[in-house]
């Protein structure tokens, strides 16, 4: 999983630090995939308690995956990142600029959060 180039280096590059049984990282490398976005795919086995690791701590001090860096820039949490990735790749074919359709997706994002995943909280 995951695709690499040789603008993977620097700034910019999109580093998606995932484990890929949890549902909230396959979103974010499907979403990738799907669109085509070059990313780097950094394995995080939560098995092994590696989302506890220093270096992926300074990425997500929370500890949870899926994260992502950008550049200098790093975000958590599924949804967030899922917003993050359409907005700033101007993928309006996931994410429409027209607010009220946006909000509904929004909606969608968070129902799903608070009332699919009820038995991993």
């Amino acid at each position: 999983v995951g695709k690499t180039s040789s603008a993977m280096s620097g700034p910019g590059c999109l580093n998606v630090y995932a484990f890929g049984v949890s549902q909230p990282s396959r979103s974010v490398l499907l979403l990738c995939e799907e669109s085509g976005i070059d990313y780097k795919f950094q394995a995080v086995d939560i098995t092994k308690g590696e989302q506890k690791a220093p270096d992926f701590l300074k990425v997500n001090p929370s500890g949870m995956v899926p994260a992502i860096s950008d550049g200098d820039f790093n975000l958590s949490e599924g949804s967030a990142i899922l917003t993050y990735i359409a907005q700033s790749r101007s993928l309006d074919t996931w994410l429409p600029s027209n607010p009220q359709v946006q909000a509904k997706v929004n909606f969608w994002l968070s129902w799903h959060q608070e009332n699919t995943r009820l038995g991993t909280k």
